[in-house]
């Protein structure tokens, strides 16, 4: 090969690179470069975007924003109208009666060695000192008609179902009078504290007060005066 066709081949190889370089930029589409996306930024900018619904709820979820502790407003009420000079004025209203102090006494009846009575025993004492089954599943005194005070069952709760006599047992007994709904009061401090001490006797038991302390003569005695007390106060 002369050095004049070695030069035509290299001047023909360099025109046809030169082409292919122009078609490649040519034909080559502009891309976008793009950030990497991270998960809920989408929704993150949209809640802390300007035009986000951040500013449109409150914190109660409420689609227009309120001050908390706003008062209501209220509707107005008219005015009473004026009346006739010669209507005459209904009567003032009498005043109501002042409600009673609340009194309730409490007493226990309690096995001496803290053994458990046999319900038949119980059942037995009680309809022995007439007193009555109630609905409550208690006994009651019932005297003309009203219920002067209840005895229970020591033991949750309080249930002295005569149906179950044969069937339950408790160390001891439960006696309670509310002496602001009784007639007389007094009558029903005596007639609860000397059912209680009778309930003792036949029972080998003694009588506790509301402290569940044994509750002796001079202990009777005030309590009773403590009732007396309270009874004058409401006349």
């Amino acid at each position: 090969m002369t050095a004049l066709q070695l030069s035509l081949l290299i001047l023909t190889l360099i025109a046809i690179a030169a082409v292919g370089f122009v078609s490649y930029k040519r034909n080559e589409a502009p891309r976008e470069r793009k950030a990497p996306r991270v998960d809920g930024d989408e929704e993150q900018l949209d809640l802390l975007g300007s035009g986000s619904a951040a500013g449109r709820f409150d914190e109660f979820g409420v689609s227009e924003p309120r001050r908390a502790g706003t008062a209501r407003e209220e509707p107005a009420i008219p005015p009473a109208p004026e009346a006739d000079p010669g209507t005459q004025a209904p009567p003032a209203a009498e005043p109501r009666p002042a409600s009673k102090e609340e009194c309730i006494v409490s007493l226990f009846v309690l096995q001496r060695e803290g053994e458990a009575i046999a319900g038949e025993i119980i059942h037995r004492q009680l309809h022995a000192l007439g007193l009555e089954p109630g609905e409550r599943l208690t006994y009651e005194r019932r005297v003309g008609g009203q219920t002067w005070f209840h005895v229970a069952n020591m033991r949750k709760p309080g249930h002295l179902d005569p149906g179950e006599a044969d069937r339950f047992e408790t160390p001891g007994l439960s006696l309670f009078a509310l002496l602001d709904t009784a007639d007389d009061p007094v009558a029903t401090f005596d007639d609860l504290l000397s059912t209680a001490s009778r309930l003792a006797e036949s029972l080998d038991a003694v009588v506790l007060d509301d402290q569940r302390r044994p509750l002796e003569a001079d202990g009777a005695e005030r309590l009773r005066a403590e009732v007396l007390d309270w009874h004058n106060r409401q006349a």
